[in-house]
């Protein structure tokens, strides 16, 4: 698909007026996340990379970009404190995760 062909909308929050869409295409997204992953977060081939979101929060599309820099996806559908708080640590352990993310919520 082109270049700038449209990807997905994501929302502004809110916080300085009316939420707003924002389009986002397809080449300029999958660089920026590439270039967010791969220099400032280092992500390379091989790294098994989870980031506790939904479908519905822009770290969603975050993540699945890893797959460009060779990361295996590493996913979690449930609660984040069942049975214990510990579960995605758990988690972690068990898949030999490389790169752990989540939010400050979840860390609150």
């Amino acid at each position: 698909l082109p270049f700038a062909h449209p990807l997905y909308i994501l929302f502004s929050s809110g916080t300085t007026g009316i939420p707003k869409c924002i389009v986002h295409s397809a080449g300029g997204t999958l660089i920026q996340h590439v270039k967010e992953e791969r220099l400032h977060a280092g992500l390379r081939d091989g790294d098994r990379f989870f980031y506790f979101t939904t479908c519905g929060w822009m770290m969603w599309n975050w993540l699945v970009s890893g797959l460009a820099s060779g990361a295996t996806l590493l996913l979690y559908d449930g609660s984040p404190f069942y049975p214990d708080g510990n579960v995605l640590f758990d988690f972690a352990d068990a898949e030999k995760m490389t790169y752990f993310g989540t939010s400050a919520k979840f860390i609150d």
